[in-house]
């Protein structure tokens, strides 16, 4: 398991989040923002989000798995897009 949090220069937390580690593979189960601040929790969930793919990359995660990101709005898996982020589908298989 692992938590990151963004706060504001007050140590007030703007944005969450919960990610679950199994080796090369994470999961992002939480990603909560300020509901009350949103133009800095909008900028905090941002920076929230890069920094922790980029920690998470550094620490030898290879995939990150978010839920369907095809049910995503447009504007959002474009932006997704530009980070460099590929939906792809993932098939698992249970060998007993």
């Amino acid at each position: 398991m692992a938590y990151y949090v963004a706060r504001d220069a007050d140590e007030t937390p703007l944005a969450f989040a919960r990610i679950a580690l199994f080796g090369q593979f994470a999961v992002l189960f939480t990603m909560l923002s300020h509901p009350g601040r949103h133009l800095s929790s909008s900028w905090a969930r941002y920076q929230l989000h890069t920094f922790l793919a980029l920690d998470l990359g550094s620490s030898g995660v290879e995939h990150l798995l978010t839920g369907s990101a095809l049910r995503e709005p447009p504007g959002t898996q474009y932006f997704q897009h530009l980070l460099g982020y590929r939906a792809r589908n993932l098939r698992i298989r249970v060998d007993r």
